[in-house]
C-alpha cells in the first residue's frame, strides 16, 4: 500500500475537502512522470546529482542561514505563518496543518526550516515525498532539500520523490517548478509505474546533465494548488 492509499493520507484529503482516494485515482490514470532519487547512493554521488547552479546557493545558505531539522510540532505553526505570508492568504484548512504536526510526532514527516523558509517531506516506510514548502527569500530552498536528502538517507529512507515532471499544457510557472525539482538528480518514472517500482529493487540512478543555469529555485504548487510558495515582487505569486 502506498502512502496515498493510507489512512493518514485519506484523513488529510478529508480535512482538505477532497473525497478520500482522490489522489490515488488521479495517479492511476496519470500519463505524466515523477522525479525519483535513490538515496542509497553514497552522499558524494548524491551531491554530483545536484544541478551545478544550485551548489553555490546551497553553500551560501549553509553559511548565511541557520538551517535546522525539527520534530517539534509547534514548528509547524511557524511554517504555516511563513506559508500564509508568502501566499498572501490562507490556502488550506487549519486541520491539514495539524495533521502535519501529528506526522512529525509519528516520525512520518520531516520538517526542515530556515528563518524565513521551510520544506516538509512525507515519509512512508522507505519512501518520502517533497510535499510542502514556502520561502520569503530566494536562494534557500535548494539547501533545505539537500539537508532533507542527507537526513532521509541517514534514517534509512531509500526513495525521495520530488514530484511531478513537466506535463503537456502546464503553465510557465508549473514548468519552472518541474525544472527546479529536476535539479537534484535521480530519474523520471511514469506515475503509473511508481507502485511497482517501490516494491522492486531500483537500480542506482544517474544524475541528469546541467542543461540550464537559470535560477528556478523559488518554487510553488507541489500539490493541491499552493502548497509550495515563494514571495517575490517580479513574478505573480
Amino acid at each position: 500500500m502506498s502512502f496515498w492509499d493510507s489512512p493518514a493520507w485519506r484523513t488529510y484529503e478529508t480535512a482538505y475537502g477532497d473525497e478520500p482516494g482522490t489522489r490515488s485515482r488521479l495517479l492511476a490514470s496519470a500519463t505524466w512522470q515523477t522525479q525519483i532519487v535513490d538515496l542509497t547512493q553514497p552522499e558524494a554521488e548524491l551531491w554530483k546529482g545536484i544541478r551545478k547552479s544550485y551548489k553555490s546557493k546551497i553553500h551560501w545558505a549553509e553559511r548565511q542561514r541557520e538551517i535546522a531539522i525539527t520534530e517539534d510540532p509547534i514548528a509547524v505553526g511557524m511554517a504555516r505563518a511563513i506559508h500564509i505570508e508568502a501566499a498572501g492568504r490562507e490556502t488550506r484548512p487549519m486541520a491539514t496543518w495539524q495533521l502535519m504536526a501529528d506526522w512529525l510526532v509519528e516520525h512520518s514527516g520531516l520538517l526542515v526550516m530556515a528563518p524565513k523558509s521551510f520544506a516538509y517531506f512525507l515519509i512512508h516506510e522507505t519512501w518520502s515525498y517533497y510535499g510542502f514548502a514556502a520561502s520569503l527569500e530566494p536562494d534557500v530552498n535548494a539547501a533545505l532539500i539537500w539537508t532533507a536528502m542527507k537526513e532521509l538517507k541517514s534514517r534509512g529512507v531509500r526513495y525521495l520523490e520530488l514530484g511531478w515532471c513537466e506535463r503537456v499544457g502546464d503553465s510557465a510557472k508549473e514548468r519552472s517548478v518541474a525544472f527546479f525539482k529536476s535539479g537534484f538528480g535521480g530519474r523520471r518514472v511514469p506515475c503509473q509505474e511508481l507502485p511497482n517500482l517501490l516494491q522492486a529493487q531500483m537500480d542506482p540512478v544517474q544524475a541528469p546533465a546541467d542543461v540550464n543555469q537559470h535560477d528556478h529555485s523559488r518554487e510553488r504548487d507541489q500539490f493541491h494548488g499552493a502548497d509550495s510558495t515563494t514571495k517575490r515582487s517580479n513574478i505573480n505569486a
